[in-house]
């Protein structure tokens, strides 16, 4: 019987030292009063990309708007997904600087995979808008950019 309760003891340490190592950045984040931090940003936003041309395009202005998702927001780390009616889902990864500025880098999904881009926001002091600067490559490897606001949809409880 003690080799059972042994067993069952060490199992339990073995999985306790896993969980605690998957969620450290969290509970450490718990521990310092810091998890809710950023937590309004956690919502869908609205998002206008305008399209500038870049030196040598011939390609007139034009928006996108397309929602994205975030997701989950943990101390400055931000992850999210976006849906775009021309290019299809992406994934943004980024972080939220104490200055309320905002970084992301994305990359498509699908048969889009390959492209990618970057994005600098600032967030307003209300934190219900964000604007800023984008760039990434297209699938023929030109540049393109522009100016982006993001704007947050009001909650639906259906989040």
């Amino acid at each position: 019987m003690d080799r059972v309760l042994d067993g069952v003891l060490g199992l339990i340490g073995v999985v306790s030292s896993a969980v605690i190592t998957a969620f450290k950045d969290e509970i450490a984040l718990f521990l310092k009063g810091k998890s809710s931090i950023n937590k309004d940003l956690e919502a869908r936003w609205t998002c206008t990309w305008a399209k500038h041309p870049m030196a040598g395009d011939k390609e007139l202005d034009k928006a996108v708007i397309d929602v994205v998702r975030i997701e989950r927001v943990s101390g400055d780390k931000i992850t999210g997904t976006g849906e775009n009616p021309e290019s299809g889902s992406y994934r943004l990864k980024g972080r939220i600087l104490r200055s309320s500025v905002l970084t992301f880098a994305w990359t498509g999904d699908g048969e889009k995979q390959f492209l990618g881009g970057v994005a600098v926001l600032e967030l307003d002091i209300k934190r219900t808008k964000m604007s800023g600067r984008w760039c990434q490559v297209t699938e023929d490897r030109r540049f393109v950019g522009g100016e982006v606001e993001w704007k947050k949809q009001p909650s639906s409880g259906l989040d």
